[in-house]
């Protein structure tokens, strides 16, 4: 039986192509590319945003970081802008919600 083929998602072949324009002696099954491939690229692109987002917060004064003495960063909301944080929040959700 012939295996089942759909076109790919432009953002699918990106994630490809990135990942192995970064890994280019890369090679995979289907199902390797799947479980390691995406699954890296996609965290890869998480932190990037998280680190963004994180940035946006700290700088707005919502959340506050400390360093541990191996160097990795710490985040929290600071309990001083809770009530910030909560009209902050309802105006991204507004926001959100109001996007097509």
């Amino acid at each position: 039986m012939k295996p089942t083929y759909s076109p790919p998602a432009p953002d699918l072949a990106t994630e490809i192509l990135q990942y192995l324009l970064r890994h280019p002696a890369a090679e995979d099954t289907i199902e390797g590319i799947v479980h390691w491939w995406l699954v890296e690229e996609r965290l890869f692109q998480a932190m990037s945003q998280v680190r963004g987002a994180l940035a946006q917060l700290h700088q707005e004064g919502l959340v506050i970081s400390r360093t541990l003495t191996d160097g990795r960063v710490l985040y929290r909301l600071d309990p001083n802008r809770h009530d910030a944080a909560t009209t902050v929040l309802r105006r991204l959700q507004s926001v959100s919600a109001a996007a097509p």
